[in-house]
Parts: structure tokens; C-alpha cells; sequence
């Protein structure tokens, strides 16, 4: 996420070498759970970086381990990005397996929810939101889009709330046509992503949505909210 990898969807970089990892834990009594917590890095820079293809082929691959084994801490960081690639094919080609998936997912969390976690509450909104932008209700979506944007910024998670920024814009920009909003939206995911740490990503985004901006940054909108 900071750019020290040639290739930002392969855990190889200046902190670690997939390779030698994998070949590291192969007779390690911890195995199970190394593979599968390096499966989880691996959605997680999918959703990121827009692969949500893979990140939903691989979270079909592992389906819900937590079933069957309990005591993984990435337990919740797993659930939502498996529900952002989810959605996202769900939202681009209608198919059934990824619609299933992602109300599968979102179900998880309302019981998360009503059984008091609070980490999860933006969660909810955010998936909320990608429900209804799956069922074309833009209403809806622009509501809850910045609902669990401020929610997840306010309780200090920056990733998620760049995250559900940069997925809101995209929304904005090529479903409602919206180009300034989305504008403003992906500067505010920038920002999240730069106070992260994360400026390889920031100046990503930079780089593809500059154009929907005046040199000239307009006040935020809800970074500050």
C-alpha cells in the first residue's frame, strides 16, 4: 500500500517475499492459518486496487473457514472485503453466485450489529449502500454512502472510509453521471488514503481522477465531518 512492490496485488515488496514466505510456513505447524491469513492480505489489495474478480474468486475458493475453525483476529477485516468484491461483481454483471455472496456477507454483519459490535456498524451502512446501488436505488445509495463514510472515519478506521469514498465516487462518476460530486469524493478518499500512510495509492487515484477537479482543491466535504 506504500509502493515498495513492483506489483501491488502480490504480497512482494520491501517487507516481505511471497514466495519465500509460502515456502517458509509449508512445515510449519501453523500452516492453516499463515496460508489462509496470506489469502486474506491478498483479497484485501484486490478490493483496494480494483481486482475484484480475484478477491471474489478467491473468497468463493476459501467460502466461510470461519464456520469450521474460530480464532482468526482478520476475521473481520476478511468479511468486508470479501463483501466490497462481492458487490462489485455483483453490481457489474448481475450473476446470482456474487449476489448471493454479498447478501450472504451483509447478513453476517446485521447480526454482528444487533449483537452490539460496533466496529461493524459502517460496515452495514456501506453494504446498504452497495445493495442499493445493486438495485437501482440511487436514493438510497447517496444516503447511505456518506453515512458509512463519517461512521468509519469517526471511529478512526481512515482505510474504510477511503475505501467506501473512492467505491461512492466511482458510483457517482459512472452510474449517476455525477462528475463533480464524484470529484470532490475522490479527493476526500485521497485524503483518507494519505492519512493512512498510503500515498502510492493516494496519487493512484491522483493520477486516474485528477481531471474531475480544478487545480484549486473546493472545501471537503466530509473528511472533516
Amino acid at each position: 500500500m506504500i509502493g515498495d512492490a513492483e506489483d501491488p496485488l502480490k504480497l512482494s515488496g520491501s517487507a516481505m517475499v511471497e514466495e519465500d514466505f509460502l515456502a517458509m510456513i509449508e512445515s510449519s505447524e501453523g500452516k492453516f492459518w499463515s496460508s489462509l491469513h496470506l489469502q486474506i492480505f491478498k483479497s484485501m489489495m484486490c478490493s483496494f486496487f480494483g481486482d475484484f474478480e480475484n478477491g471474489a474468486k478467491l473468497a468463493l475458493e476459501r467460502g466461510d473457514v470461519y464456520e469450521k475453525k474460530n480464532g482468526s483476529p482478520l476475521a473481520m477485516t476478511d468479511t468486508l472485503h470479501q463483501g466490497v468484491s462481492f458487490y462489485a461483481m455483483a453490481r457489474k454483471t448481475k450473476e446470482k453466485r456474487y449476489i448471493k455472496a454479498a447478501k450472504k456477507v451483509k447478513n453476517k454483519v446485521v447480526t454482528w450489529v444487533k449483537k452490539g459490535n460496533v466496529n461493524a456498524v459502517h460496515y452495514l451502512s456501506f453494504f446498504e449502500a452497495e445493495e442499493a446501488a445493486l438495485e437501482g436505488k440511487a436514493e438510497s445509495a447517496t444516503e447511505l454512502y456518506p453515512k458509512a463514510i463519517i461512521s468509519a472515519a469517526r471511529s478512526g478506521f481512515q482505510h474504510d472510509a477511503a475505501l467506501v469514498s473512492e467505491r461512492y465516487a466511482e458510483y457517482l462518476l459512472h452510474d449517476l453521471k455525477e462528475n463533480d460530486s464524484a470529484g470532490q469524493y475522490f479527493q476526500d478518499s485521497i485524503q483518507y488514503y494519505q492519512g493512512w500512510g498510503s500515498d502510492y495509492k493516494a496519487e493512484m487515484l491522483r493520477k486516474k481522477y485528477s481531471y474531475l477537479w480544478p487545480d484549486e482543491i473546493p472545501k471537503d466535504i466530509t473528511v472533516n465531518a
